[in-house]
């Protein structure tokens, strides 16, 4: 069985992948959002998701401390390693006190940020080229990009959201929580990217350009509550 799934949530995902052993299906293999399922016993394993320092590879001591502590290595996506544990073994957990959970956080977060530099960079080099060369697809890259760079700020958000509840819990005293952008911005900004690459003369173009404009407006004005109300 194939499903797609595409988050940058990793407490989501092991959950989600969880939710699919205990349906009797456990994860095989990923790729780009598609997961390959095979059939397994209901309740076979727990899933969690890690994250590592270093990009498309583990350290041989990783590998050794996963394998004293039953932990089975499914995968590894970049950063992300995707880890099981069988659920007759006890509760699945990998980071059990405060302060690591703390660490670990911090360490996604600052790769998500690093990232999210990055496609900023690249955004000024797409808006530089689609304005120099007039291309069509370099505006529509400008638009994809802009759709990611709202998500990876919202991540950037929820991750830091953790991180104060996590330290609420350690020292008791209460942060201001972080207010995440409305996703329907990505999307609108999404829609631009299609509208952009078709044909000028074209009845949906016009069409899609206008619902564009209208999840923009939206998810400005849905963005600009959450700041009130937060």
């Amino acid at each position: 069985m194939i499903k797609f799934m595409m988050t940058f949530d990793k407490d989501k995902e092991a959950r989600w992948l969880t939710e699919k052993a205990n349906e009797g299906w456990a994860m095989k293999r990923f790729f780009a959002g598609f997961y390959t399922f095979e059939e397994c016993e209901k309740g076979k394993y727990q899933y969690q998701v890690d994250f590592c320092d270093k990009v498309l590879r583990v350290s041989k001591d990783y590998r050794e401390f996963m394998a004293d502590n039953d932990i089975e290595i499914v995968q590894q996506w970049g950063f992300w390693v995707i880890l099981r544990k069988l659920s007759s073994a006890g509760e699945f957990e990998l980071y059990s006190d405060v302060d690591s959970q703390i660490a670990h956080y911090k360490r996604v977060l600052r790769m998500f940020q690093g990232v999210t530099l990055l496609e900023f960079l690249v955004l000024l080099y797409e808006v530089y080229a689609a304005s120099t060369l007039h291309a069509v697809f370099a505006w529509a890259a400008v638009f994809a990009i802009m759709a990611l760079i709202v998500v990876f700020i919202n991540v950037i958000s929820n991750t830091n959201n953790i991180i104060q509840k996590l330290n609420e819990r350690k020292t008791g005293i209460v942060e201001t929580k972080k207010t995440n952008l409305s996703p329907v911005l990505a999307v609108g900004f999404m829609f631009n990217a299609c509208a952009v690459c078709m044909d000028k003369s074209s009845i949906f173009k016009m069409i899609i350009q206008i619902i564009a404009i209208i999840l923009l407006l939206s998810g400005t004005i849905l963005t600009c509550k959450r700041v009130k109300n937060a």
